[in-house]
């Protein structure tokens, strides 16, 4: 299986438009008062969701969508498959394998009877 879709992915939507990438807390602000270095939450940097103010659920969201529509039922990536390198194909192995299976299915057709010269 494909890795879980991410909300830092720049092809992560959401349809509700509720989706802050990098935010007030991606990045730290103004001093003000007199208390020191503001603390950030733990989820500093998150992506967070603008309707609940809590970390964006990523493909869990009911909102959340793909722009490339990659975006699987089960919530992984479906863009890491098209991404990924081709398998190279020998094409003597293949042309084997396939004579390997001819020669068996010639057998099979000898032993009923049915086999006629090609």
């Amino acid at each position: 299986m494909g890795r879980p879709c991410d909300p830092t992915c720049p092809f992560f939507r959401c349809s509700n438009k509720a989706l802050i990438k990098g935010g007030r807390f991606g990045k730290p602000g103004p001093q003000r008062g007199r208390g020191g270095p503001r603390a950030d939450p733990p989820h500093a940097g998150f992506p967070m969701c603008g309707m609940l103010n809590d970390p964006c659920q990523g493909a869990k969201c009911r909102y959340a969508y793909c722009e490339k529509r990659a975006l699987l039922p089960d919530g992984t990536c479906g863009l890491e498959d098209r991404l990924a390198p081709k398998r190279v194909v020998d094409i003597e192995a293949e042309a084997a394998k396939m004579e390997k299976s001819l020669m068996q299915i010639r057998d099979r057709l000898k032993r009923k009877g049915l086999h006629e010269e090609i």
